[in-house]
């Protein structure tokens, strides 16, 4: 695998992991880095398929083992992003200064420090966010990221109340129109909270008047035309309040409260009965929303002044049914979350994953439907404890299913010991049976055969020349015993015969000799080696019981330890459903303390109504 073959699926990763291994291929230079350390291999197989606990086990177990000595840099780079995607900023920070204060790249030491303080930003920790950026120079940075990194600094400027400075920062930017609109209107909110009310008028309309098609441009539109709009209703000035809330789309993140301001604006302009087509169109909406409960009181309110207190009863009776209706199911959803673990409600549309920091709760479950939920979710307190818990909980699953595998491993070493005391027998038997003193006295038999061989003292002949000598040496005797029986033509023959055996032990006695030097090699190796295996044999069966010992203790350690890791993990789950718990209770509560306010409100309304109508009555003739 390559560098040039890895940037090629960066886009499908994390926006801080792209950073991570595209700085890597920056600072290794254009031309392609070939990966040399297998266990680097399989950390990056495992990171591309986006299995980032798989590939943090497997990069802290190489690193532990030394297995990276041509990627120890970069692995211990992508350790520190892994180590972000769970959270642990002060470890991976504590990594990144270690490899980049002296890294003499400032494009790869600009892009971490800005991205460290992007997610420091995201957690809520605005100071820490401002340290690390004070380490970034911006012209140090591609060009693509210095308008994200001056409206981060705005950002964090505008979070500690630091105003002034976030209007010097916040200037806007020319690279791209999307980070010139996002700098606009953070630099309109800066000036208005300033108290630079017409200067930071003058930024939110600028966006108001966008013509993008673009969806994230036309929110942010939404959004300034709905600023502009509640500015312009606070000073009084209903007819051009309701010109920017027109503008703001039926089906926006903005309707809602836009619906509601513009009837207030057509109120405040004098224009009462013209309120009460938007208030009509937002009582039809979800009733979980603020505005849409709010307008549910006002459409009655506009009809006592019209002096329709007939219509204006009806609509309160509505309201109060609506509002008690609400309440009760709040009630239920009260005694389901106090009932059943608040985790499993969240995640009930949610993957298993482990995606790490860039996870986001993908979308509002059934159960808590509304947007009275929706800043609640939205926040990075709760998105980030949500995040932990299901981290936390995948984290668990694997615990359990390692601890589960302890009686295999267990299974496993039962099944060598048994076959270890099964075949024990015949190793004890061999080892007795075996007799190297023996082996040694035949070989140094037939080194000295050889010996006699290359003196001349003696030939080689094979087995079957050898019975052939004894042969003749038999027929020899026997001749010699009868010889006046024996013929001269007898005599002979066995001349010659003895005479052609000794030339063949003459003729072949150099051959034999030197096959008898290589197979007396082959006897001393073979024996060499028979040694060792002698001692291995005999050292393995004295090594043997320990080792079983000892993996025991081995397993019973991580089984402990897994133990450990498991209560620890349950009780950090249970804190963090805790926690969620407490947070999901108090927005319920608020949204019936809310409900509860808007139906006194209704009720104390149908009195007046009451009154009202009554008194009409009792001026009649």
């Amino acid at each position: 695998m390559k560098c040039t073959d890895l940037m090629s699926s960066l886009r499908t990763l994390p926006l801080w992991l792209t950073l991570l291994l595209a700085s890597l291929s920056v600072s290794a230079g254009a031309r392609p880095q070939n990966v040399q350390d297998l266990a680097y291999g399989e950390v990056l197989y495992d990171f591309f398929r986006q299995d980032y606990f798989s590939a943090i086990t497997h990069l802290d177990v190489a690193l532990q083992r030394n297995q990276l000595p041509h990627h120890h840099v970069e692995a211990e780079l992508l350790k520190g992003g892994l180590l972000l995607s769970y959270g642990l900023y002060d470890q991976a920070e504590l990594i990144f200064n270690q490899l980049l204060v002296a890294d003499s790249d400032p494009l790869v030491r600009n892009r971490v420090w800005f991205h460290l303080a992007r997610i420091r930003h995201r957690q809520g920790f605005a100071l820490e966010s401002r340290e690390l950026l004070n380490k970034v120079h911006d012209t140090d940075l591609p060009a693509e990221l210095q308008d994200e990194a001056r409206q981060l600094r705005g950002r964090v400027l505008m979070d500690l109340g630091e105003y002034g400075a976030a209007v010097d920062t916040l200037m806007p930017p020319s690279h791209t129109d999307l980070w010139n609109a996002y700098a606009r209107f953070n630099l309109g909110v800066s000036l208005i909270r300033a108290g630079e009310v017409a200067e930071g008028r003058a930024h939110l309309s600028i966006l108001g008047e966008l013509d993008d098609p673009e969806a994230e441009l036309l929110t942010l539109r939404d959004k300034a035309n709905l600023a502009l709009g509640y500015i312009a209703l606070r000073e009084k000035q209903g007819d051009t309040a309701a010109q920017y809330l027109r503008k703001i789309r039926l089906n926006g993140f903005s309707a809602e409260p836009a619906l509601l301001g513009l009837g207030w604006a057509e109120v405040a302009d004098g224009h009462p009965s013209l309120a009460l087509a938007p208030w009509d169109e937002l009582s039809r909406r979800d009733i979980t929303g603020p505005a849409v409960q709010e307008s549910l009181l006002a459409i009655p309110y506009i009809l006592i002044e019209a002096g329709d207190y007939g219509q204006a009863e009806s609509r309160y009776q509505r309201a109060i049914n609506i509002f008690v209706s609400e309440r009760q199911r709040l009630n239920k959803l009260t005694k389901q979350v106090l009932e059943n673990s608040v985790v499993d409600l969240l995640l009930a549309n949610a993957d298993s994953g482990n995606d790490g920091q860039d996870w986001q709760l993908p979308s509002i479950p059934d159960t808590f439907r509304g947007s009275a939920w929706e800043k609640l979710f939205s926040g990075n307190e709760f998105q980030s404890v949500l995040r932990n818990a299901r981290d936390l909980r995948f984290l668990a699953n694997k615990l359990n299913a390692w601890q589960d595998s302890m009686g295999a491993y267990k299974d496993m070493l039962a099944l060598r010991r048994t076959g270890y005391e099964q075949r024990l027998p015949r190793v004890v038997d061999r080892l007795e049976h075996l007799d190297m003193s023996a082996a040694h006295r035949l070989r140094d038999s037939y080194v000295q055969r050889m010996q006699q061989a290359e003196a001349g003292e003696t030939a080689l002949p094979t087995g079957d020349e050898r019975r052939l000598e004894a042969r003749l040496r038999t027929i020899g005797d026997l001749l010699k015993r009868y010889d006046d029986g024996a013929s001269d033509a007898q005599k002979e023959k066995l001349r010659l015969l003895n005479g052609v055996y000794r030339w063949r032990l003459s003729v072949d006695h150099k051959a034999r000799l030197w096959s008898l030097r290589k197979q007396i090699k082959g006897l001393d190796q073979a024996l060499a080696e028979t040694e060792i295996r002698h001692r291995g044999l005999a050292n393995a069966r004295k090594r043997a019981i320990r080792g079983f010992d000892g993996y025991d203790r081995r397993i019973a350690v991580l089984e402990m330890t897994i133990g450990k890791l498991c209560r620890r993990v349950d009780r950090a789950i249970d804190r963090h459903e805790d926690y969620l718990r407490t947070l999901v209770l108090r927005n319920l509560d608020q949204q019936r303390t809310h409900l509860k306010s808007f139906e006194v409100q209704a009720r104390f309304g149908l009195a007046r109504v009451y009154d009202l109508a009554a008194g009409r009555v009792g001026e009649s003739p």
